[in-house]
């Protein structure tokens, strides 16, 4: 899980998953109060994760001719799981406009 740059603090796993959640909200330590942003690599990351196995999922299921509660649940299924651990995958860096004074 991803800590603080300035204080090392540890984030926690539903700090992470609520900024993620809400457009990409900026991190802010509990500790220093350092403001964290997620990078592009992690955005880019978090985008291939939903639309690159999201399309698969989608053009199998609809191949299989299955029906269409079947695909909707598959999506969702996945939808949870990328939730769930796309915050052990996030990385931030220390925001730009950080008012905070600590190095």
């Amino acid at each position: 899980m991803q800590k603080c740059t300035c204080c090392g603090q540890s984030f926690s796993w539903k700090e992470v998953c609520k900024a993620s959640a809400f457009l990409y909200s900026a991190l802010t330590c509990k500790n220093c109060g350092t403001e964290h942003t997620i990078t592009l690599w992690s955005r880019l990351l978090m985008g291939l994760f939903i639309s690159i196995p999201m399309t698969s999922i989608i053009f199998f299921l609809d191949r299989y001719h299955l029906a269409i509660g079947y695909q909707i649940i598959s999506i969702f299924l996945y939808l949870v799981l990328i939730t769930l651990f796309f915050p052990y995958l996030a990385r931030y860096k220390r925001s730009k406009n950080n008012t905070n004074e600590h190095s």
